[in-house]
C-alpha cells in the first residue's frame, strides 16, 4: 500500500468519524440535551460558588454576562451591568468573615438557551464587628453564549 492510499483511507475514516459525531450531536434526544446542559451549567455554577467561597472577585466578574442584573434585598434593589454587580459583590464579600455556608434544596431547570438554578443558603459573618447569621434564597439564570455559560441574572433574598 502506498503512502498516498494510506492517507486517502485516513482522510475517509476521519470524515466518517466526524460525520458520526455530528450526527450524534444533531440527533441527540431532548432529554439527553437537557441533561448535558444541566450538568454543564451546574459546573459553571460550582465555579461561581468556589470563587465566592475563595472571595475571588476577579473570577466572579469573569463569569458575568455583559448585561447581567442582580436583585438585592436592600437599596439599590437591582444592580445592572458587570461593573456594579461586581462592585456590590466585592463589598458583600469584604463584610463576611467566613465562606458562604452550604446550599440546600437546589433545583436545576433547563429552558432552551438558559438554565435556572435555585437554592436556599446559610450565611454567617461579621459586619461592623457585629456577628450575623442569615438564611436566604437565591436564583441564578445562566445563559449560553458561544461555548460557555455566563451569569445573566441573580436574585438573592434573605428570610426574616
Amino acid at each position: 500500500m502506498s503512502i498516498l492510499t494510506f492517507l486517502e483511507i485516513l482522510v475517509v475514516i476521519t470524515i466518517v468519524i466526524g460525520a458520526g459525531m455530528m450526527a450524534k450531536s444533531y440527533f441527540r434526544t431532548d432529554k439527553e440535551q437537557e441533561d448535558l446542559w444541566k450538568k454543564s451549567a451546574e459546573a459553571y455554577n460550582g465555579q461561581l460558588d468556589a470563587a465566592l467561597k475563595a472571595k475571588d472577585i476577579n473570577a466572579y466578574r469573569a463569569m458575568l454576562d455583559t448585561d447581567v442584573t442582580r436583585f438585592l434585598p436592600k437599596l439599590p434593589y437591582r444592580a445592572d451591568g458587570p461593573k456594579l454587580v461586581g462592585d456590590l459583590m466585592e463589598d458583600q464579600l469584604g463584610s463576611a468573615d467566613g465562606p458562604p455556608g452550604p446550599l440546600y434544596s437546589k433545583k436545576v431547570q433547563s429552558y432552551q438557551q438558559c438554565v435556572l438554578i435555585s437554592y436556599t443558603f446559610i450565611l454567617k459573618g461579621k459586619q461592623a464587628d457585629k456577628p450575623f447569621d442569615f438564611t436566604g434564597k437565591a436564583t441564578r439564570v445562566w445563559a449560553r453564549k458561544g461555548n460557555r455559560w455566563v451569569l445573566a441574572h441573580e436574585h438573592v433574598s434573605f428570610n426574616s
